[in-house]
């Protein structure tokens, strides 16, 4: 739906101070999103394979912002086979955690343990072995305003 994003689609995204005196973060807003809502995602491997993460035991970040944040982990059984994935059915009901962003920088661990299906769609098995993207989205109808730094395993 029509709204408005800064940077719009096109632009890179622009950095600002981050976290722990970082030299810059991703900063992202907008509003008037209706259908979808709105976020951003980073996709881990471009050639289309799944990342093995089973080392790990989560994903941490800092963040900063307005607004709840849904962190979600794109998997191979919530990515619709056609795009290769291997769920059939009601597809890209992403593991994920939802999470109250505060104005000033703060850490969000995330274990795998506690990511959850919001269960509208195709029931999965959490694989960390089969990670494709992680996204950063708000619900339909919020404003966003999100600072992020630091992602990483752990």
């Amino acid at each position: 739906t029509a709204g408005s994003l800064s940077p719009s689609t096109d632009d890179e995204l622009p950095t600002s101070p981050g976290a722990n005196g970082s030299a810059g973060a991703l900063h992202v807003s907008g509003s008037g999103f209706t259908d979808w809502g709105a976020g951003i995602q980073g996709n881990l491997n471009i050639d289309g394979c799944y990342v093995d993460a089973t080392a790990q035991t989560g994903v941490g970040f800092y963040a900063r912002g307005s607004g709840n944040v849904l962190f979600s982990v794109a998997t191979k059984q919530t990515i619709p086979t056609a795009d290769g994935g291997s769920c059939v059915g009601t597809c890209f009901d992403h593991f994920a955690a939802s999470f109250a962003l505060t104005p000033a920088w703060k850490y969000y661990p995330v274990p795998w343990s506690s990511l959850k299906q919001a269960g509208w769609g195709t029931a999965a098995t959490f694989r960390a072995s089969q990670i494709k993207y992680l996204q950063f989205s708000f619900v339909a109808g919020a404003s966003l305003d999100l600072y992020l730094d630091e992602v990483s395993f752990y």
